[in-house]
């Protein structure tokens, strides 16, 4: 829970054990937040700490909070003590701990990423809820759609009267000014030395953190007992995840740990074009990435594709077996202008490379040639076809930008060595 772009209080844990709680009496007194958010901090980069093998199966370290109110809390505490200098007199854990925040959010925008997740979002993935999509963002709200309440009108009552009870990082406003303000009111004016008064306040606030951490336990859990199967393309989700998370959090770690400059991501700015160009083109790599896995686990994404002119539905007219090609006759969709050289692969079989050498839209007609699993193709057979596009054409774009290439980056660059207080590190914050 947050006041004044500060945590007022703090309850994590794992989800099998009773969470643990900070607070402070005053979240506008900076020495006493401080040293809260550096033990929980410290605790999170513990879970943190250890890297993972990209192609590894294992559960990765995942952080769940209750909605992007929770996130964006994360992003404030990074400004808050990322590269701070105050109020502790050692402050190195407590930028660490910044650090870790920021590549938090971050890693919360990749698109193929399973480390920084919302309750909120995660449930809107998996159920189609009958409401408004602002009444979607409240946990509560959610939750009581999934329980067993009977009757749809039910569970309407239950879902309406949990909306009624803040999840957000903000408090409920009729308990702030009935309990709350009246308490801090006393606290200031006792000079803030009212020990008692500040035991109040802290128990009240610790208990409404508390809230938020079993209805985002209770979440995770409706979440964990669905029935229905892993999508097969989750393996493939999950490497591009921790390949992400590895260039952000622990590359730079490892680095400095090693007394090397460790290049670490701004919290507002890329500060050079190039890098920003280089985490844009990673975004979309990954968002067409995790779509295309997706969809050869799932076949109703599948068909959003097709319908989107990502592929293509039809049925085997022709095979040539010296030529190494299929004619295939589609049937959906309506309309398809299909580029030579335009690569598919089959549903469910990636192993199946097939590549358009020539096309006539009027008569619904391709011909693809067939670089891998020709023998897998018969007269008639059904095809449904998603089209892939390498990855290496935008992975090598990417490696082979130049960072300090541009007019304006060198400018900065020279901007930075020239400061009289000191040299900015190009792509951190100091």
């Amino acid at each position: 829970m947050g006041g004044e772009g500060r945590p007022w209080a703090i309850a994590a844990g794992f989800q099998a054990a009773s969470p643990k709680v900070w607070s402070v009496a005053d979240p506008r007194v900076q020495p006493d937040v401080a040293p809260i958010v550096e033990s929980f901090g410290t605790d999170l980069v513990d879970v943190f700490r250890e890297g993972m093998d990209p192609e590894s199966t294992e559960r990765s370290q995942q952080i769940w909070l209750p909605d992007p109110s929770h996130l964006d809390l994360l992003h404030q505490m990074a400004f808050a003590y990322a590269y701070e200098r105050w109020p502790l007199e050692d402050m190195s854990q407590l930028n660490r701990v910044g650090k870790l925040f920021n590549c938090l959010f971050l890693q919360s925008t990749f698109p193929a990423q399973m480390t920084a997740l919302t309750a909120t979002d995660a449930l809107r993935s998996l159920f189609i809820f009958p409401a408004t999509p602002a009444r979607q963002g409240h946990l509560g709200f959610l939750i009581e759609w999934l329980n067993e309440h009977g009757s749809r009108t039910a569970r309407l009552n239950a879902a309406s009267n949990a909306e009624e009870r803040a999840v957000s990082t903000s408090i409920d406003g009729q308990f702030e000014r009935r309990i709350l303000q009246p308490l801090l009111r006393r606290y200031i004016e006792s000079n803030r030395t009212d020990s008692s008064v500040a035991a109040q306040i802290r128990s009240f606030v610790e208990e409404e953190a508390r809230k938020r951490w079993e209805i985002t336990v209770g979440a995770l859990r409706i979440i964990r007992r669905d029935p229905r199967p892993i999508n097969s393309g989750v393996s493939k989700v999950k490497s591009l995840g921790r390949q992400s998370w590895s260039r952000l959090w622990l590359e730079p770690v490892a680095k400095e740990e090693a007394g090397k400059v460790p290049g670490w991501r701004g919290r507002e700015t890329d500060r050079t074009a190039v890098a920003a160009a280089r985490h844009y083109l990673r975004n979309e790599l990954a968002s067409r990435l995790r779509l295309e896995a997706l969809a050869h686990g799932d076949v109703e994404i599948a068909k959003v594709l097709v319908r989107q002119g990502s592929g293509l539905v039809g049925n085997i007219v022709a095979i040539d077996s010296q030529a190494a090609t299929i004619d295939v006759h589609f049937t959906e969709p309506e309309n398809l202008d299909i580029r030579e050289g335009t690569t598919y692969k089959c549903f469910c079989n990636s192993s199946a490379t097939l590549q358009s050498v020539e096309s006539d839209a009027s008569r619904r007609h391709v011909k693809l040639s067939v670089s891998e699993g020709q023998d897998a193709f018969q007269i008639a057979q059904r095809l449904l076809l998603i089209e892939h596009a390498p990855d290496f054409l935008t992975q090598n774009k990417i490696d082979n930008m130049n960072t300090n290439g541009t007019r304006i980056d060198q400018l900065l660059s020279q901007a930075a060595r020239s400061d009289e207080e000191g040299p900015t590190l190009i792509g951190g914050d100091e």
